[in-house]
């Protein structure tokens, strides 16, 4: 079952791309040329010029700053198809930025970032005034590791293609999993989690999983490695540089940093540092002599990254029990916590019996969803952060709801006695199960929109959002006020929630104002 926060993505996304349309059907002018909720490049709409295609990675004027240093400035790079364009330059010098910046990852002060959408043409993917999107699929392997030790080796790989909009389970895609593995050595090892590999195979899994989206292409696709021979054996490099080259001869292209002369080998184009700048070599181009085509139907691409990442969660979930070890265990320590007030419920109000039953659900909301420990894991947040255009995976799995409404129901049957409500049928205590389940889950969905917020920030630590959560108090409190009116009455009908339904619109209104924060 997948979760509900990536329906409600899907669905904002489509507004989205709806508005866009409207507007842009009106004769508003948008600034640059948007196409489904795309930027297009005037200039390069389409192929350069008669018989050119245009490139797949496209980046002018970069300025790229992280503290207080500048490290890229004013820097241009173009990756045709069939091109390997190989960084070289000494530790610091801006070999990873410039790669993570390509990908999308890195915020920029000035410049653009484009990659060629399936159509063939120029989209920008991220520019200084915060616009991000995924336009069309392409690999990412990064520096660290960038994977979840809980992770199987075959799970990454699949994850891996369904990100670039493939069916994973499809027998052709299974071959083509199947196939890679044999070659690198992995496929008696697939079954297994990656925390129980060596460094060097966990490595292997990593390149991988940046070269698979353009292995499984049937198109030209760009691939990012960020020093891939790291942690390699001589054996793993020379089957690292042979797929290399015969991902260019097919047309792919590729940006890798490196200092390994037996990958730098392979190079159509390097570009080496010299006085913090880098200077471009050409080396004897080949022109790609199995050339795909450069356009195919486009790649619903939001959408298949959001339902990677529910299965990816769910996996994951049901392995670990994260969210019972997380906010099942907060639910119950609160839980505990009410029952140790050691208060005969008659002597209170019925308002502040219902606000203390339904205070586990409330905190179990407000735990961050053990997917982000998953996804952080070896650095793994910015390829999650690329693959997603910032949406990194932060959903709560169906689990932690119901443990939710499970808790929920606890604390009514022991309250239930003791308690001067009318709980005398079976769709009763079903309806209180389900607004508890709600509860986590709006409560949820504030916290990964909080953080998603904050990670988009260029200093992630800059601002304490957490300092607004004490607002949600107040929705709380008209939650809670509303289902004991509803409780309170012999013959409850649904108008007695009219408290609760503007506690869920308050609630809601928060979750929408940091969606729209946050840049798109």
């Amino acid at each position: 079952m997948h979760s509900s926060i990536p329906l409600v993505e899907v669905l904002l996304h489509e507004v989205r791309r709806l508005l866009l349309h409207v507007i842009g059907k009106s004769g508003i002018w948008l600034g640059p040329d948007l196409v489904n909720n795309r930027i297009i490049e005037p200039q390069r709409r389409g192929p350069t010029n008669m018989g050119e295609e245009a490139p797949l990675l496209l980046c002018k004027g970069l300025e790229v700053r992280r503290g207080l240093r500048t490290i890229l400035k004013n820097v241009d790079l173009k990756v045709a198809e069939g091109e390997v364009v190989v960084l070289r330059g000494d530790n610091g010098c801006g070999k990873s930025t410039l790669l993570e910046t390509a990908a999308g990852i890195r915020m920029l002060r000035k410049g653009t970032v484009s990659h060629r959408t399936a159509e063939g043409e120029i989209a920008i993917i991220r520019n200084s005034h915060g616009h991000r999107e995924i336009v069309s699929p392409f690999g990412l392997t990064l520096q660290k590791l960038a994977l979840c030790g809980d992770e199987l080796v075959i799970e990454r790989l699949e994850l891996a293609l369904r990100v670039a909009g493939f069916e994973s389970k499809d027998e052709e895609v299974q071959q083509l999993i199947q196939e890679t593995m044999e070659r690198w050595g992995l496929e008696h090892r697939k079954n297994d989690r990656i925390a129980w590999l060596s460094g060097g195979l966990a490595r292997r899994v990593s390149i991988l999983a940046g070269l698979l989206p353009a292995i499984g292409a049937n198109k030209p696709t760009l691939f990012l490695l960020d020093e891939p021979d790291s942690g390699l054996d001589d054996k793993g490099i020379k089957i690292l540089a042979k797929t290399i080259s015969e991902l260019s001869e097919k047309g792919h292209g590729a940006l890798v940093a490196t200092h390994n002369e037996i990958i730098g080998d392979v190079a159509t184009r390097t570009i080496e540092w010299e006085n913090d700048k880098p200077n471009t070599t050409e080396v004897d181009y080949k022109v790609p002599t199995k050339k795909l085509s450069s356009t195919s139907k486009s790649i619903r691409l939001h959408t298949s990254t959001i339902r990677a990442e529910s299965k990816w969660v769910s996996v994951l979930d049901r392995r670990t029990w994260g969210s019972f070890s997380s906010a099942g265990i907060a639910g119950l320590v609160a839980l505990l916590l009410v029952l140790s007030f050691n208060l005969k419920m008659s002597e209170n109000t019925r308002e502040w019996n219902t606000l203390l039953v339904f205070m586990p659900a409330m905190v179990m909301g407000l735990i961050p969803p053990q997917s982000l420990n998953w996804a952080s894991e070896n650095g793994g947040l910015d390829w999650w952060d690329a693959m997603s255009a910032g949406n990194t995976p932060m959903g709560n799995p169906i689990l932690q709801r119901l443990i939710g409404g499970v808790i929920t129901l606890i604390a009514i049957i022991i309250f239930k006695y003791e308690w001067e409500v009318q709980i005398n049928s079976i769709a009763v205590y079903l309806l209180m199960a389900a607004l508890a389940i709600l509860l986590v889950i709006l409560n949820t969905n504030i916290v990964v929109a909080q953080r998603r917020l904050v990670n988009s920030l260029e200093r992630s630590n800059a601002l304490l959002f957490n300092l607004f959560l004490p607002l949600l108090i107040y929705p709380f409190i008209l939650f809670t006020n509303g289902i004991a009116q509803f409780l309170g009455n012999e013959n409850p009908v649904l108008g007695d929630l009219q408290n609760t339904l503007a506690g869920i619109a308050i609630f809601y209104c928060i979750y929408l104002a940091l969606r729209l924060l946050k840049p798109q």
